[in-house]
């Protein structure tokens, strides 16, 4: 204010470009690719571990009959309200753990940015997925998808390692 009193004009807050460029791998210092991983990456792979835990033990009890549908798909239900609560939990740590480095570093305040964007609509798509094979195993419709489990989360977790590398241009 005693700026603006001085007859210094005010600082204008900070436009966002009409369409953000994507993020590419030769632009992100090694200091976001670590909190990515930290707080991005390896959160989700854990998380994907823990989601295939609570279900396939249950999706083989299902596949021999020892499981109601409809106690299925309640479990299917309940895990996939523990990701979403998880998902929003980790997105908040990644952005920020990627705001304080914006915070130090003010260079990097659109890398950080860009990042954290391609990556939440990365892993958005990822619980996508899953939410899709959730609601494929409901109800038996899908009853040969329960042996692939391990498998299909085997898949979406390297998928989530290999993020990084995905932003090579």
């Amino acid at each position: 204010m005693e700026s603006i009193a001085a007859g210094h004009d005010a600082q204008q807050p900070y436009q966002l470009p009409a369409q953000l460029p994507s993020t590419q791998l030769d632009q992100i210092p090694g200091l976001l690719l670590d909190a990515l991983v930290a707080s991005g990456t390896k959160p989700m792979q854990a998380q994907l571990e823990t989601a295939l835990d609570g279900v396939f033990p249950a999706a083989q009890q299902r596949a021999n009959d020892q499981m109601s549908p409809d106690d299925f798909a309640d479990l299917l239900d309940k895990q996939l309200a523990d990701d979403e609560v998880q998902f929003d939990s980790a997105t908040d740590q990644l952005k920020s753990a990627l705001l304080q480095i914006a915070i130090a570093h003010p260079e990097l305040q659109g890398v950080s940015l860009n990042l954290l964007r391609d990556f939440v609509g990365f892993a958005m798509g990822i619980w996508s997925e899953v939410a899709a094979v959730f609601d494929g195993l409901k109800g038996s419709r899908f009853p040969g998808l329960y042996p692939s489990l391990p498998e299909l989360f085997q898949s979406w977790q390297n998928r989530v390692e290999d993020f990084p590398n995905s932003l090579s241009s």
